[in-house]
């Protein structure tokens, strides 16, 4: 497996507090003591972490609640990096944090969660009378003061009959996109939906991205329980946790502590047993399967939540493509590949990454990646490499770090 020297990908989980009670919570915090992380505290990791990081992704709990939120937000500001706030949208002070957060270039946009397109399958999961509508009203509030604000929604037994009502709501609010978490029983197994559900919201999906609707899945639904345009999670590979008291796990839904930044330093907790011990959890059939590339082996936090070697979805591997499958991009051989990547140089060649999507690539690949200088059209680099680059800069196309002029 191709790591890095250090993950460029980050979630910051600034404190364990909220004001929701959702049944379903994902938070897999430990017993631990009332104080956590001062701003203070939270600019040293930062310092920490800012030669390696690419983009953040700030939650909890309720990361608004932290009692220094702003500071920390504006020392991730100073040191340019750019992140985008997972938020319940219940705000204390909800005009004056959007102003603030309008006025801070770094920030990239709001993931709000919203857990049903009514009142009442929105408060079953959070468990609060009255969240809906908050959240709901500052959903516009962010949309008309021109925040990018994307809708995030756990798939439970109680809202996966919603899906199309949820997308539409989403829509109607003004978000960009609306976003569907497969749920992970942290808290409580009595709301996970059936597999024959989840099927039905997997096809539900599918069938509106197909009707162009701005619609996609945050956690990974192996390809052999369902094939679709969910991807494997890289936690463990470019990604990682830092928890409200500095300790490094692979994911969100993962308990695994890795090691603590206040104690050693990213690298060594990256290259550490814990983190290695995490990486090798990939079933061996999933080897085998010509979707590993693209599903990465399932769920690796499922895995461990249930006690398994596998994720629980995780089917017979896929050892043939249907037909239409099978088909390839099609490409203007006229058109100019713009790189739209930033390159890092790595022990096994070099990391392509824009925003949160990393691309690891062999050293070989230079001077392809040298060609995509806005000059040259897929045609003149066909003839100069051969098929074999044509494919290769058809897959960076397809990951959204090369366009088309």
């Amino acid at each position: 497996m191709l790591v890095p020297t250090a993950p460029i990908h980050y979630t910051l989980e600034l404190t364990p507090k909220c004001n929701n009670r959702c049944i379903g919570c994902g938070d897999v915090f430990p017993d631990q003591p009332v104080s956590y992380l001062s701003a203070i505290q939270w600019q040293e990791v930062l310092k920490q972490l800012s030669p390696h990081v690419a983009h953040l992704r700030l939650t909890g709990g309720e990361p608004t609640l932290h009692p220094e939120f702003e500071g920390i937000i504006e020392a991730i500001g100073g040191l340019g990096i750019s992140f985008v706030l997972l938020t319940n949208a219940r705000w204390q002070d909800p005009d004056g944090l959007i102003g603030f957060l309008h006025n801070i270039p770094q920030c990239k946009g709001l993931v709000i969660s919203l857990h049903g397109a009514t009142p009442s399958s929105h408060e079953a999961f959070t468990q609060v009378v009255g969240s809906f509508a908050e959240t709901v009203n500052n959903i516009r509030r962010a949309v008309a003061a021109g925040l990018m604000v994307s809708t995030s929604t756990v798939i439970t037994k109680a809202n996966c009959s919603q899906i199309n009502d949820i997308i539409a709501f989403s829509a109607e609010l003004g978000a960009e996109r609306a976003v569907f978490a497969r749920y992970l029983p942290v808290r409580s197994d009595g709301i996970t939906p059936t597999c024959d559900q989840l099927r039905e919201v997997v096809s539900t999906v599918e069938a509106q991205r197909r009707c162009d609707a701005q619609v996609e899945f945050s956690l990974c639904i192996p390809q052999c329980f369902a094939p679709s345009s969910s991807v494997g999670c890289l936690s463990g590979v470019t990604y990682c946790v830092v928890d409200p008291w500095g300790n490094v796990r692979p994911c969100t839904h993962a308990s695994l502590a890795c090691g603590s930044l206040l104690e050693q330093s990213i690298e060594e907790i990256w290259h550490g047993l814990e983190m290695q011990r995490w990486r090798e959890m990939i079933p061996a059939q999933c080897h085998d399967c010509l979707e590993f590339p693209k599903c990465h082996g399932g769920c690796r936090a499922a895995a461990m939540m249930y006690g398994l070697e596998k994720d629980p979805l995780i089917g017979e591997p896929i050892l043939e493509r249907a037909q239409e499958l099978h088909e390839g991009l099609m490409l203007y051989g006229g058109a100019y590949p713009i790189p739209h990547f930033e390159i890092r140089s790595e022990s096994f060649g070099y990391l392509l990454v824009r925003g949160n999507v990393a691309v690891p690539v062999a050293r070989q690949a230079k001077l392809v990646l040298d060609a995509l200088d806005g000059r040259s059209t897929l045609r003149q680099i066909g003839e100069r490499f051969g098929q074999e680059a044509l494919n290769f800069v058809g897959e960076l196309y397809k990951k959204g770090i090369v366009e088309m002029k």
